[in-house]
């Protein structure tokens, strides 16, 4: 509201639905499907790069993309001991 950004178009179907030409004309922009896209979203993101702080936001990346790597090469099931164990 501060920004008085312009609301889009109303829409009564699934975006999910609209073809990658359809989002484009809508300004819709997919979410990362891949923890390894979401990490590389994330570097490029100044604002929680600077909120973080260098050592935090390097260490954090580190981290998470050692994670990506370890998980992916991995089935389903170790997916869900690990996370299963944590909790």
């Amino acid at each position: 509201m501060r920004r008085e950004l312009a609301l889009g178009e109303p829409t009564l179907v699934d975006p999910g639905s609209y073809s990658d030409e359809e989002r484009a004309a809508r300004g819709i922009r997919r979410f990362p499907t891949t923890l390894a896209q979401a990490l590389d979203n994330r570097e490029g993101d100044q604002v929680l790069l600077d909120a973080l702080g260098p050592l935090l936001a390097r260490s954090y990346l580190a981290v998470k993309r050692l994670e990506w790597e370890s998980f992916s090469r991995e089935d389903e099931p170790f997916e869900l001991r690990q996370h299963f164990w944590k909790f």
